[in-house]
């Protein structure tokens, strides 16, 4: 459940709390967004959150989104630990923002091929098969 605001995460653990549900955490700062979560009779875990002043552009510039890992500060002391985990992206050129690609083409070492065997398709558009048809 996405939410205009902390306030209104305030006002959805309240709700919660008012229905009997016992366990709704306190308000999370995930830096980029804030979060409660509450634990459903059924054990089901829901998140609701508000995103952030600033969202995921409030510590690199929007053009640089998606460049480079960035860690939550309480994380940074653990980076190498965490990149020797993962396996390298690579980004098709092609997939790279135009503002975007002075910054990447400094970064990315090797990058992939760009596949243009899918150019020109359009995924904006439903393609129905057999026996579903379009409403007219």
């Amino acid at each position: 459940m996405d939410l205009e605001s902390d306030e209104k995460l305030a006002e959805q653990k309240a709700i919660y709390e008012e229905l009997g549900y016992t366990d709704c955490s306190e308000i999370k700062d995930r830096n980029y967004f804030h979060s409660i979560y509450c634990r459903c009779p059924g054990g089901i875990l829901v998140e609701c959150a508000a995103t952030a002043q600033g969202a995921f552009a409030r510590d690199e510039d929007p053009s640089e989104l998606g460049t480079h890992m960035l860690l939550p500060p309480w994380f940074e002391e653990k980076r190498a630990e965490i990149m020797a985990m993962l396996d390298p992206i690579r980004v098709p050129e092609g997939n790279i923002p135009k503002d975007a690609k002075k910054v990447a083409a400094a970064t990315m070492t090797n990058p992939a091929p760009v596949d243009t065997s899918a150019a020109g398709v359009s995924r904006r558009k439903a393609e129905f098969v057999g026996g579903d048809k379009p409403k007219q």
